[in-house]
């Protein structure tokens, strides 16, 4: 019978864990905090925003006086340190999302070859089907 009391008294507790507000331009959203690493933190942001694989999600913790980037495991330890420490307190995150640079690149890099091909075709140096 105590252990019944204690399940129903435990379900009545808060959680152990601190609550983390992300901002995303007009939106937020708060999540507790429960991730192990940087990635899974990122993936939090990924799910909920709706994002695809090549967009990249970087993190800032906001602090009164400043902002302290999010990109490496040790910037994550910092953070995992004080959320374990202090359960009770919300952590502000800001959340830029980029275009993968890399994707942007290859778009800029075939529409740079269509507008060549456009350029000599209109010139007539270019002859898609040469006489042999």
């Amino acid at each position: 019978m105590e252990s019944n009391k204690r399940k129903r008294a435990d379900a009545g507790e808060l959680p152990a864990h601190a609550r983390v507000t992300y901002y995303a331009g007009p939106r937020a959203f708060e999540r507790l905090f429960k991730e192990s690493s940087l990635q899974e933190l990122k993936d939090v942001v990924r799910r909920k925003l709706g994002l695809g694989s090549g967009v990249v999600v970087k993190l800032q913790q906001m602090r009164p006086n400043a902002l302290l980037d999010l990109d490496d495991d040790d910037d994550f330890e910092a953070l995992r340190a004080q959320a374990l420490r202090d359960t009770g307190s919300t952590i502000d995150i800001r959340v830029t999302v980029e275009e993968d640079q890399s994707k942007v690149c290859d778009k800029h890099l075939q529409y740079m070859h269509y507008i060549s091909y456009i350029i000599l075709l209109s010139l007539g140096s270019f002859n898609l089907y040469p006489r042999g």
